[in-house]
């Protein structure tokens, strides 16, 4: 997760909604990068917020698959 008008948080929710895994300027600087494998089948939910909470801002949210194949998401403002 990229932004330069937020601190980029990531969190990783497995299907029962506890968090597994969460990642704060792995990336450097304000930006977030998270590596996970899902331990088991299911939905799981990524949620791109803030550090802060309270901050907005726009960011932009790249998702690689296990077959590398980039999924590009981006957001006009972060709540």
């Amino acid at each position: 997760m990229r932004s330069t008008e937020l601190d980029a948080l990531l969190l990783l929710l497995d299907p029962e909604g506890t968090l597994i895994v969460e990642a704060d300027g792995g990336a450097g600087g304000h930006d977030a990068r998270l590596r996970a494998t899902a331990p088991r089948g299911g939905r799981y939910r990524l949620v791109a917020t803030s550090f802060y909470g309270r901050e907005e801002g726009t960011y932009r949210l790249r998702i690689l698959t296990r077959a590398g194949r980039a999924e590009p998401h981006a957001s006009p403002r972060a709540k």
